[in-house]
């Protein structure tokens, strides 16, 4: 969508605008960040048509709808936007291509033969299952951690921020507060100071305004806030897919190897040809994986001179030292003098 975007307007400072606007979470930030897209994409398509040549009847559209709108009417927001997700099955992450992370495990792979490039990958596979396990399977005898370490962060960065709130109960038999969030624009009787209402169930579902809960399957500073005053548990707010429970059954199962099925492999009499050592780096990061031959002389520097006369290198043709020894019968002409042929001397005329 932002690639689109961009096509669209050619603007960098905008598409970074409407990126923002996919991952809002919140109705008053997403509806501020779409008056300030389509305000800016109406004046920079003003902008262009004024600059360019050739008039395009953009005046038209901006006067009855705004070129943002106009182009984003046709796309749904529930498929592009974090805010309206109603079905809540993407956790925050808009590009659900898991199988991208496993990448990593078939790196320095290329140059396997067929059977090593699928052992490899088995064998990558396997590690990595076995790590992640190994770093998981410790917690499960620890009854003071209840979640893997990435979720335990950000619980512990939540209830920071949650003591900086101010929380006011609002509910007679429901379970409502307003929660009151510390300003960060400035200080005096001028500050002013977002408020968002906390909706807790009896059956243990949780509400918030900024809407991260059903969003991120998470509890936000303002749940933290509103159940330290109610006296509830906000890890139980948590879903049940970050228990460290959870992430141990997804690594623990076993992956088995190959070898009982028997040898995939034979004796080869001919040798097998492996890229050389030499043309690979040494140490530091790689600018590109790619084995590196012949058509990359034009990135290593100039090509070097080579004489098509002589053969010998450093110097062309034009150059060769062999055209300044004179031959006598070879440079002669048709009459038999070797000037025959070449340019007449240069004549001094006197004024």
């Amino acid at each position: 969508m932002a690639a689109n975007f961009y096509e669209r307007f050619k603007n960098k400072d905008l598409m970074n605008l409407f990126k923002r606007l996919c991952t809002q979470n919140q109705q008053r930030k997403f509806d501020a960040l779409w008056v300030i897209i389509d305000d800016m994409s109406a004046e920079l398509l003003k902008s262009q048509a004024s600059s360019s040549s050739r008039r395009r009847s953009t005046d038209s559209l901006v006067g009855h709808a705004k070129p943002f709108s106009q182009w984003i009417d046709g796309a749904p927001k529930e498929k592009w936007s974090v805010l309206y997700d109603t079905d809540g099955r993407r956790y925050g992450i808009e590009t659900t291509n898991h199988a991208e992370c496993y990448n990593m495990v078939m790196r320095r792979v290329r140059g396997f033969p067929l059977v090593g490039i699928v052992e490899f990958i088995m064998y990558g596979c396997i590690r990595y299952f076995r790590e992640r396990y190994a770093s998981a399977a410790p917690l499960l005898n620890d009854p003071g951690v209840h979640f893997c370490r990435r979720v335990n962060e950000y619980m512990e960065k939540k209830v920071e921020k949650a003591r900086f709130h101010s929380v006011i109960s609002m509910g007679t038999k429901e379970q409502r507060f307003e929660v009151s969030c510390r300003d960060r624009t400035g200080q005096g009787v001028r500050r002013q100071r977002v408020i968002q209402e906390v909706l807790i169930t009896i059956d243990g579902r949780v509400f918030c305004r900024c809407q991260k809960p059903k969003v991120h399957y998470l509890p936000c500073s303002h749940v933290i806030a509103a159940c330290s005053v109610s006296g509830l548990d906000a890890a139980s707010y948590v879903s049940q897919y970050f228990t460290k429970e959870a992430a141990a059954q997804t690594w623990c199962h076993e992956i088995y190897g190959i070898g009982s099925l028997g040898p995939f492999t034979q004796k080869n009499l001919h040798p097998i040809l492996i890229p050389d050592a030499a043309t690979k780096r040494g140490i530091g990061r790689r600018q590109t994986r790619r084995i590196r031959n012949g058509m990359d002389e034009a990135e290593a520097g100039k090509k070097k001179k080579h004489c098509n006369l002589c053969g010998a290198d450093g110097h062309t043709y034009k150059k060769c030292p062999q055209l300044s020894v004179p031959n006598t019968a070879a440079e002669a002409g048709p009459s038999g003098n070797p000037t025959d042929g070449s340019a007449p001397p240069t004549r001094i005329r006197r004024i």
